[in-house]
Formats: C-alpha cells, sequence, structure tokens
C-alpha cells in the first residue's frame, strides 16, 4: 500500500476500498500530503474509478491479471501523489484522455484549495509555496517569525 503521510488514514483506506479497479494491484507508491486536500484526492479517484467502470468488459486496463495489464501496456501505474510548489501532483502512468483531464483539474483546484483544512486558499509564495486560507498563511507566517 502507499506510504501515508495523511492524517487521516481511515479515509485514505476507505477511498483505496471505494476504488478497486484504480488501486487493484498497485502495491507501493509514494503518498505525501495534508488533509486539505483528501476531498479533492476522494472525488478525483472516485471519477477516474468511474471512468475505470465505464470501460467495456475485457478492455485490459481494468483486467484483474496485473501481469496481463503490464504485458498489454494497457496498466493504470500510480507513480506518486503529493504537494509541489503549493500544489497537487497526481502522477499516473498509463493513463487515458479522459482521465487526463481529470487529473489536470484536480490539480488546478489544488491551487484554489487549502492543503491544511480544505477550505478555500490561494497560492502563497512567501519563503515556500503553499496553498493556504488565510488563516494557515497567518499561522505559518507566525511560525517563521518565531524561526527568526
Amino acid at each position: 500500500m502507499a506510504r501515508n503521510k495523511i492524517e487521516n488514514i481511515d479515509s485514505w483506506d476507505k477511498l483505496v476500498q471505494s476504488c478497486p479497479l484504480l488501486f487493484n494491484g498497485r502495491e507501493s507508491f509514494y503518498f505525501e500530503c495534508s488533509k486539505g486536500w483528501m476531498g479533492l484526492l476522494t472525488k478525483l479517484c472516485l471519477a477516474i474509478e468511474d471512468v475505470l467502470e465505464g470501460l467495456p468488459a475485457g478492455d485490459l486496463y481494468i483486467e484483474q491479471d496485473v501481469e496481463m495489464r503490464h504485458q498489454s501496456g494497457r496498466c493504470l501505474v500510480i507513480g506518486q501523489i503529493k504537494e509541489k510548489f503549493g500544489t497537487l501532483r497526481f502522477y499516473m502512468d498509463g493513463c487515458n484522455d479522459d482521465i487526463d483531464v481529470l487529473i489536470r483539474a484536480a490539480e488546478a483546484e489544488s491551487a484554489e484549495t487549502c492543503e491544511k483544512c480544505g477550505e478555500p486558499g490561494s497560492l502563497r509564495t512567501a519563503r515556500w509555496f503553499a496553498t493556504l486560507c488565510d488563516e494557515h498563511d497567518r499561522l505559518r507566517n507566525e511560525a517563521d517569525d518565531l524561526d527568526d
């Protein structure tokens, strides 16, 4: 399973169970993200699962035999889910255009969603990049002032 650094692991486990086609056969990938984006990730993963469920029976994207998927070249592989430069990054190999559009939309939405609490936020660039609401930005600035 993914190396979780999310504060609400129960929610992550429930999400993985809710998306068996997306996460089936995925032994390990890098995952680091604050709990404020859990709603965004949930929406994205469920939307990807819907795309996969809509594929015709026998499509190799949803083949249960992991080795067969790899050999066919139609294998979705999650590489990393993380924050980079203040926004969500969802790296996945083998996705089709429908899934790629969903991923790009979630990454864009993350620039307007506080990564700490999930409330509306904006990309902040003081010292390091982070997407934060006003309150979490204030708390970060206060902590930075203590470090000076």
